[in-house]
């Protein structure tokens, strides 16, 4: 079993379980934490787990991907509606198991674009019993926060991101889905807030910007802003070095493999 960082809104979060009682404890969790956090929570599970799950009412999953980003987009707006802070929803991913594993990816990487103004919070449990080692590595990158590794958080405004804690490997495509993810325009990502990016995560802040029509102007601590002049991020995007004195410790870069 392997659980998630400490929970926030605004998380989407990817886990894997074992066996039902390690799911059962960890969405017991969830659902407590929601409740606490003044959110409506949904718990998605398969029928059979209910009995673990006392004083939770289990929903099937849904059987298709198809409208699921204006499936959430409306929940957390009835949410709003009800005077709720927020939606929490844990999904029990077995049903998937009949889906494309490349568009399920797709699917999560694109669902956290919904994420940026903290309304909507998730947790997808995986069970290592049901998907190879290979899927459940892509599926994880896909989420922002996971496993133990990196923590990536993000909140989105009107000319762009802002992003805080880590982006490597563990969490790459959600890293590249939300980079990508930019308004139309000049736009702006600030990074000033990230305690670690490795080089593949740097590099992938060059491509959107090379990949814009529109300038892109990344705000970016002195370590941050010499580690992309390295990689010539420059020549596609405007850098700003915002030279703040709690920011300097920022910005650490690690090779990759």
């Amino acid at each position: 079993m392997t659980k998630p960082q400490a929970i926030q809104p605004g998380d989407h979060v990817g886990v894997t379980f074992d066996d039902d009682d390690s799911l059962a404890a960890t969405t017991l969790d969830f659902v407590e934490q929601g409740r606490r956090a003044g959110a409506r929570v949904l718990v998605f599970a398969a029928p059979h787990l209910a009995g673990s799950l006392p004083g939770v009412q289990v929903m099937e999953p849904r059987s298709t991907l198809d409208g699921l980003m204006d499936f959430y987009a409306e929940a957390v707006r009835q949410a709003a509606t009800e005077g709720r802070s927020g939606l929490w929803t844990s999904v029990e991913m077995s049903w998937a198991r009949a889906i494309d594993p490349d568009e399920l990816v797709a699917a999560e990487s694109g669902l956290n674009t919904l994420f940026g103004d903290g309304r909507l919070t998730a947790i997808c449990h995986y069970d290592t019993r049901l998907f190879p080692p290979a899927q459940l590595t892509r599926f994880h990158q896909a989420h922002p926060v996971g496993r133990e590794a990196a923590c990536l958080r993000h909140r989105t405004t009107s000319a762009g991101v802002t992003f805080t804690g880590e982006a490597d490997r563990t969490n790459l495509l959600a890293w590249q889905a939300l980079t990508r993810a930019l308004p139309d325009g000049e736009a702006v990502i600030d990074i000033t807030g990230m305690s670690f990016l490795d080089v593949r995560a740097m590099a992938q802040l060059g491509l959107v910007a090379a990949a814009r029509c529109a300038p892109l102007s990344i705000l970016a601590c002195p370590g941050q802003s010499a580690h992309l002049r390295l990689l010539r991020v420059d020549r596609v995007a405007r850098l700003v070095t915002v030279e703040e004195p709690a920011l300097r410790g920022a910005g650490r870069v690690m090779p990759y493999g």
